[in-house]
């Protein structure tokens, strides 16, 4: 299980789009689906600045402990002052179609069960 699918194939258009951008920057996709997160790190970075409104990290930090349910590309994003990762967000489950590793559903923690399956 990962955030995301690097082979081009997730079923998010907004993954599609970051894995297409990254391709076409560096040469090659991504080499797994977490790459995700580090892009991730740089949007709620970005959105803590905007609402701190300065680059002040002790501001930065007090607004990114109020994210509750943020969307960034590795999903919905939620930090406290005692908790800095995210253990909520859906993975995607990576099974296996005639030979090839292909999406087959997320799961959602914050449910405990599978979300959504793909037919194959």
């Amino acid at each position: 299980d990962s955030y995301s699918s690097a082979r081009g194939d997730d079923p998010r258009p907004d993954v599609q789009k970051f894995v297409h951008d990254f391709q076409a920057a560096y040469g090659h996709p991504p080499s797994t689906g977490q790459a995700v997160t580090g892009y991730s790190v740089v949007e709620a970075w970005a959105i803590a600045v905007r609402r701190a409104g300065t680059f002040d990290s002790d501001t930065v930090l007090r607004q990114l402990e109020g994210f509750r349910d943020v969307p960034l590309l590795a999903g919905l994003t939620t930090f406290t002052p005692t908790l800095h990762t995210n253990l909520d967000r859906p993975m995607i489950i990576i099974g296996f179609h005639e030979g090839k590793a292909v999406p087959v559903g997320y799961y959602d923690p914050r449910k405990h069960e599978v979300v959504q399956w793909w037919a194959r």
